[in-house]
């Protein structure tokens, strides 16, 4: 997971409160006004909305999160999501029901999957007047959303009766890489492996699954590119500059798991230059 604030996508007229000039942007707008009101006449009959009364109006728009989170990674996972997993927007908050994980299940999966794990029936009502909330919104692989995550969304605080701006004063334990820099919550080894630094840290990798078997594998394989040019260099077959430039391009935002790479490439500056190197 790597800070993604600065690249939160632009909204689209469709969400914004004032019905668009441009003609062709006046059709979506109208369809999520229309779902809003329906969310809202539900309430004011003294009903919590269930998942048949949202619309799913959101997933027009996954390109906007896709193009922004460099080539479609994973806001959690950093894994790429490609044609044969095409993702899922995500409500970061959710919007029909909070369902905590009752137990941890089986991080050994390699298809996704997690055997065992059970969760409570629903604990609170979900954040309904957030559904067509753009800033609720991220882009997630399935195997995050639907197999990890689902409607968990722990606090430090218990939180008493919901409703619309209740969120403010929320002490959050889920990261949102939109919303705040995750990369000092967290830190790699070289087989691979996550750690959390903190309760966010720790929370976030459980919710999310973020120490799953198919994903330390993945990061191994980082981690192992990380370690070949570091023998390259040490064994003088690659020059100080040829590998910055090379540890560049593990690092950047757009690779996979940069976060990986960026705390290794930290790690190692750190055992060469001590602990007040960049």
């Amino acid at each position: 997971m790597i800070d993604l604030r600065a690249v939160f996508p632009a909204q689209p007229e469709a969400f914004g409160d004032t019905e668009p000039q441009d003609a062709g942007q006046r059709s979506g707008w109208r369809r999520v006004q229309k779902a809003r009101k329906e969310v809202l006449d539900t309430v004011g009959r003294g009903e919590h909305p269930a998942s048949t009364d949202f619309k799913n109006l959101w997933s027009d728009y996954k390109h906007h999160f896709g193009e922004a989170q460099f080539q479609g990674k994973c806001a959690f996972c950093e894994t790429r999501i490609g044609a044969a997993q095409p993702g899922d927007v995500e409500h970061y908050r959710p919007k029909t029901a909070i369902c905590e994980p009752a137990s941890p299940g089986n991080r050994d999966d390699r298809g996704g999957r997690s055997p065992g794990r059970t969760y409570e029936p629903k604990s609170r009502p979900g954040y309904w007047w957030l559904a067509y909330e753009w800033t609720n919104y991220l882009y997630s692989c399935a195997t995050c959303n639907r197999t990890w995550k689902r409607n968990s969304f722990p606090l430090r605080d218990a939180r008493g009766a919901m409703g619309p701006g209740i969120e403010s004063d929320e002490r959050t334990l889920l990261l949102n890489p939109f919303h705040t820099d995750p990369e000092p919550h967290f830190d790699f080894d070289e087989f691979g492996q996550i750690h959390g630094l903190t309760e966010e840290g720790k929370t976030t990798i459980d919710r999310c699954g973020l120490d799953r078997q198919s994903l330390i594998n993945e990061r191994f394989r980082v981690a192992q590119n990380f370690e070949k040019l570091v023998d390259l260099l040490e064994g003088g077959f690659l020059t100080a500059e040829g590998f910055e430039n090379l540890v560049a391009d593990l690092c950047t935002d757009a690779a996979e798991y940069a976060g990986l790479a960026r705390s290794l490439s930290a790690q190692w500056l750190e055992a060469i230059l001590g602990p007040e190197s960049p």
